[in-house]
């Protein structure tokens, strides 16, 4: 009994090292994927008009009437 408990504390030690890893690569690829999304930081768009002088209105949206 004394080897299996053994056997699976190894195991579940090597499991949890490689959950470990998966973990900070899935992190690591959120945070990169996060931060090319950043409006203004990476692709520089402004919009310095507002309403109905703005160059991409959308119908019924930033429409007062």
């Amino acid at each position: 009994m004394d080897n299996f408990t053994n056997t699976f504390n190894i195991i579940s030690g090597v499991c949890s090292i490689i959950s470990l890893f998966i973990g900070i690569f899935v992190a690591n690829k959120v945070t990169k994927i996060y931060n090319s999304n950043k409006i203004g930081d990476i692709k520089d768009i402004e919009q310095n008009s507002e309403g109905s002088n703005s160059p991409n209105i959308i119908s019924g949206r930033d429409t007062h009437k």
